[in-house]
């Protein structure tokens, strides 16, 4: 995507000057969710809040996680034809066996979960003192190039199994990134997305810290950000790729 360039994009060009709002085929989907009824101003233009975040045990919240991704692994191994005990998922000898009879990509993918898991149950940094959040879209679509970057166990890294993919959530603005920070410190990131009938999903939650309730404040800004918009919020529904020909979300909707 040559489009994607120094010069082309927010913040050079504003918004509706810049790729790829101007792409005819972004325009076709704009003006469809406007036909609708949505207010698409604050998907398109930007959407941001200071919210309230409460910390919450360490111990509590690193469990939670690594059961998810302890979960995630498991249905996996299951689209692969692969059952797995819970026996088995606490066991690194069964799953380093049956990753061998996966493909490298999916094998990849699965380690991912793996090292978040590895991660979770290490010391993590302490950010006592924080209660408040800035939530926004990132309308810079060479910063939602780094959306996998800047957190942890992402496999949309650029080193992940499905980095490539970033650049359609940086192309299609059906697709939006959105970031937590304290005082310029990234804290966490969640991807939207609109599907066809103009409802907004929410995708998994990714840290730079384990003991803020990231969750929580990403649910109640895409809960504004849907009242915004004029439309509500959904975990189902198709999402389409506009420019883009492929597109991977990293977990179900939430």
């Amino acid at each position: 995507m040559l489009n994607i360039g120094i010069g082309n994009c927010y913040p050079e060009k504003e918004v509706e000057k810049s790729f790829p709002y101007i792409d005819p085929r972004n325009k076709i989907f704009i003006e469809n969710m406007n036909s609708k009824g949505i207010n698409m101003k604050p998907w398109l233009y930007g959407w941001e809040e200071i919210l309230p975040i409460e910390e919450i045990s360490n111990k509590k919240q690193r469990m939670r996680l690594i059961q998810k991704n302890i979960q995630e692994i498991r249905n996996k191994f299951q689209q692969e034809g692969i059952q797995m005990s819970d026996q088995d998922c606490e066991s690194e000898t069964f799953i380093n066996e049956e990753l061998k009879k996966l493909d490298d990509d999916k094998k990849a993918d699965i380690k991912k979960n793996i090292n978040i898991i590895k991660g979770l149950k290490k010391e993590g940094e302490n950010l006592k003192g924080i209660n408040k959040v800035k939530v926004y879209i990132e309308l810079n679509p060479l910063k939602v190039l780094q959306m996998g970057e800047k957190v942890s166990g992402s496999c949309l890294s650029l080193d992940g199994s499905y980095g490539g993919e970033t650049i359609t959530n940086a192309v299609d603005v059906n697709k939006r990134v959105v970031w937590a920070e304290h005082n310029g410190k990234i804290l966490g990131r969640v991807l939207l997305a609109m599907n066809d009938n103009g409802k907004i999903l929410r995708f998994q939650t990714y840290y730079t810290n384990m003991e803020l309730d990231l969750d929580t404040v990403f649910k109640v800004f895409v809960q504004h950000l849907a009242k915004k918009c004029k439309t509500k919020t959904s975990s189902t529904g198709k999402v389409s790729t506009i420019i883009a020909s492929d597109w991977y979300a990293g977990s179900m909707a939430a």
